[in-house]
């Protein structure tokens, strides 16, 4: 048998220590640069995925209250007296809350005039035209009389020449043309 040759045995050199790793602070700052930059893909995720912002335009109560009472003049006779004066009222509720930021449509007439007495949101002139036309309304409403489309018209008429003609801020002219006065001068001095 061949021998086999054993190497001389030597002093093993002893093990090494631990690999410690890198200091804390290393590990601190790289922590804090992951959050870094989980935060600013996070923002630039967030921004990306949310849809483009659509333009619309602000209300406009003039516009939407004229439609709905031509609409309903264009068919007065078609809906009842009770319905009828539920529309034209809720038009002119609709053009008050528009312009006057008020929320007249939660309201009955008298609840609305009995605020504007508190509140004085309109010019006196204007709170009397709105009051008559409430009351007309309402007239309408609770005790319609036979025979009465003409009412309904001349309502609906009135109440679109008051949202059609005022200004908020400003006065405005009367609902109906007044009869002159007999006794005053027709030419002003």
């Amino acid at each position: 048998m061949p021998e086999i040759e054993i190497p001389e045995i030597r002093e093993i050199a002893p093990p090494l220590p631990p690999d410690a790793g890198w200091p804390l602070y290393v590990w601190l700052v790289l922590a804090f640069a992951g959050l870094a930059l989980i935060t600013f893909g996070i923002i630039i995720w967030r921004n990306r995925a949310a849809p483009p912002t659509s333009y619309s335009p602000p209300y406009d109560g003039r516009s939407s209250a004229l439609a709905k009472l031509h609409e309903l003049k264009e068919n007065y006779l078609e809906v009842p007296a009770n319905g009828f004066a539920l529309a034209a009222s809720h038009g002119l509720r609709e053009y008050l809350t528009g312009f006057y930021g008020d929320m007249t449509p939660f309201e009955t007439g008298r609840e609305f005039l009995a605020r504007q007495d508190d509140h004085g949101l309109m010019s006196e002139q204007k709170y009397l035209v709105v009051r008559e036309l409430f009351e007309r309304s309402e007239s309408l409403k609770y005790a319609p009389a036979p025979g009465a489309d003409s009412l309904r018209l001349d309502l609906v008429q009135d109440i679109i020449d008051f949202v059609r003609d005022d200004v908020p801020g400003h006065q405005l002219r009367a609902a109906r043309p007044q009869a002159p006065d007999s006794d005053a001068d027709p030419l002003p001095a």
